[in-house]
């Protein structure tokens, strides 16, 4: 919070359009899925499906607190990700 002051009126300040102290830090979410082919005869085949969302179940993190006078400053104060989430799938072909 030091590093930071509110710049007098009618002057742009010295830190630059995004100061580093300022970025979120990165989206980090993995989206995978795996299938399997099952024949059982030349015409008829089975696919069984299987996908995670958000494999890792990383948290990402958002609402940063940007107000020079709060005492949170910097801080963040939400999650804007999702859980770990899974489905599978059965899909039949004739």
């Amino acid at each position: 919070k030091a590093q930071f002051a509110i710049p007098q009126q009618g002057s742009k300040g010295d830190v630059g359009r995004d100061p580093t102290g300022l970025f979120y830090p990165g989206w980090n979410s993995w989206d995978t899925g795996v299938s399997k082919y099952f024949s059982f005869t030349e015409r008829y085949k089975m696919q069984f499906r299987w996908e995670l969302f958000n494999a890792f179940n990383r948290e990402t993190f958002g609402c940063m607190d940007n107000n020079l006078q709060d005492a949170q400053f910097g801080r963040f104060g939400c999650s804007v990700s999702t859980p770990r989430t899974m489905q599978a799938a059965l899909k039949f072909f004739f």
